[in-house]
């Protein structure tokens, strides 16, 4: 497969299964991934002519836990994305978001969407409490990872 795509991006046209015409594209191709693409054209299971042909723009992001002060900001604007159309978006108290703030997160944002998502649906009274929270993330959480600076209670502000 890997050959294939190579080919389609060098010569910017392809065939269809059993047809005859070549079709022409241009193409930009954005990809991601978990795993170091250079240690694997190392261990030669990834085509290292492909790797230069893709490694144009490479932009890095880090793993949420190494992003920490990130989590505040994806908590409101997930609540504000989750809350219910006829009410107002859920505040997050200050021991759920310690629990956030203290889970490493591996399954990065889209981890934390699903929690938020999840806290929204079953949060009364409009505030997302630690018990709102799955016990994988409260379990895993203690005082020892929360920044106690950004602990207030959040609201959605882009709402």
């Amino acid at each position: 497969m890997q050959a294939k795509l190579l080919r389609v991006l060098q010569e910017r046209q392809f065939e269809r299964v059993c047809g005859a015409e070549c079709i022409e594209v241009d193409v930009r191709v954005i990809g991601a991934t978990n795993r170091s693409l250079l240690q694997m054209v190392k261990e030669g299971t990834f085509r290292e002519d492909l790797y230069y042909r893709l490694n144009v723009v490479k932009i890095t992001l880090p793993p949420l836990r190494e992003r920490k002060e990130d989590i505040p900001l994806l908590t409101d604007h997930f609540a504000c994305k989750y809350c219910r159309s006829d009410a107002a978006p859920v505040a997050i108290a200050p021991e759920a978001m310690e629990a956030l703030l203290a889970y490493r997160w591996p399954g990065n944002i889209r981890e934390l969407e699903n929690t938020i998502e999840r806290a929204c649906i079953v949060a009364r009274e409009g505030v997302v409490r630690r018990d709102n929270l799955p016990p994988e993330v409260t379990t895993a959480a203690g005082p020892q990872g929360a920044d106690q600076s950004r602990l207030g209670t959040s609201h959605c502000r882009s709402c």
